[in-house]
């Protein structure tokens, strides 16, 4: 249901022809699939959607090509396409027996086509449905309020799946909290799972480092995006100064363990370490934020809302990221300018 007098109906259409490139005999193959959309309320109603391309709940911006007219982009993960304005036409049967003229009535439509089977495959699709001026929102009553999905069985055989690639997807993905501290942690544990010494020259000794060889360097990669902040720092956690310094002073520890033991990862280790600051003990972290008290106490700077430096030190208290240590560069060239607060802001814009 669509409000209390209208319904959304939901087609779900795939072709396949045959897979030519089969090594295992014939079989079909998902060419594409379709999704169409069809309601009868009468108000206009936008349809906004996201792709799923590896796990039903997924939200990913739809790729260009897909895009039907007047669709736009609303959000990172998402776009919005206003439904079609048509009419429906239904038979009729009169009293003799015969059809007479058909009974239209008008309704509200749109077809979305998905990739299917290759590299480029969807798995389906998210949705909820608006009204025009946005005063409305209908989602699936029927599934705890839920947004509307619209799935298919990926038919492709599933390749052979990397844990620890999984693992790390799967906490940047979701929609929860997660914060660097969390990622320090989680690398520090994957390293100590996946890369530990082993000094044997035997056959089984050699696979086991080429496969710690790979697992260091996926870590690695990771470890840069992040450092270059292409994933999340913060998001929906708060996190003490303690709390994250000893959780970069461990994930430090567990790599410069990985160097000292395994000689064969020495050169990923040390690009590790680059991606990550030195850290430190948890009471070295929490004494960052208690000198910063400490000063307002000594200037009589105030400890109540709107003043700037009583907002940062709660920041710092609740919701320390590296970019503190930008904002107190910022703050340092304020004050050595003679309060000149362009300063502070072309230091932070740097």
């Amino acid at each position: 249901p669509i409000g209390k007098d209208a319904e959304l109906l939901v087609q779900m259409y795939q072709v396949e022809r045959s897979d030519e490139e089969a090594m295992s005999g014939a079989r079909s193959k998902v060419a594409r699939r379709r999704v169409v959309f069809t309601t009868d309320a009468t108000e206009d109603l936008v349809l906004h959607w996201g792709v799923a391309r590896d796990e039903p709940g997924q939200w990913l911006l739809p790729p260009k090509a897909l895009w039907p007219e007047g669709t736009e982009i609303v959000s990172e993960i998402s776009v919005e396409t206003p439904l079609l304005q048509t009419e429906g036409c239904l038979p009729v049967q009169g009293v003799d027996g015969n059809e007479d003229d058909d009974a239209c009535y008008p309704i509200q439509t749109m077809t979305i086509d998905l990739p299917g089977e290759g590299p480029l495959e969807l798995m389906g699709m998210q949705f909820v449905i608006r009204n025009a001026d946005g005063t409305s929102w209908y989602k699936d009553e029927f599934n705890g309020n839920s947004n509307f999905r619209a799935n298919y069985a990926q038919a492709r055989e599933q390749a052979v799946t990397d844990e620890m690639l999984d693992t790390i997807i799967r906490a940047e993905a979701g929609n929860g909290w997660w914060t660097l501290m969390h990622r320090f942690n989680l690398a520090s544990s994957l390293i100590e799972q996946k890369c530990g010494a082993h000094g044997s020259l035997e056959t089984d000794g050699k696979k086991t480092r080429r496969a710690e060889i790979a697992a260091a360097a996926k870590i690695y990669v990771w470890l840069r995006y992040s450092s270059q902040r292409k994933l999340t720092w913060q998001r929906n956690y708060n996190v003490k100064p303690r709390e994250l310094s000893a959780a970069q002073s461990k994930l430090t520890r567990t790599i410069t363990d990985v160097y000292r033991s395994s000689p064969h990862l020495r050169d990923i280790a040390r690009l590790m370490l680059g991606t990550v600051g030195r850290g430190g003990e948890g009471g070295q972290g929490q004494q960052i934020r208690d000198e910063i008290l400490n000063i307002m106490h000594r200037n009589n700077i105030g400890e109540r809302k709107g003043v700037w430096m009583e907002e940062w030190h709660q920041k710092l208290h609740n919701n320390t990221t590296p970019d503190d240590i930008v904002i107190c560069e910022a703050y340092l060239a304020f004050l050595k300018s003679d309060m000149d607060v362009s300063e502070y802001w072309r230091v932070l814009s740097e």
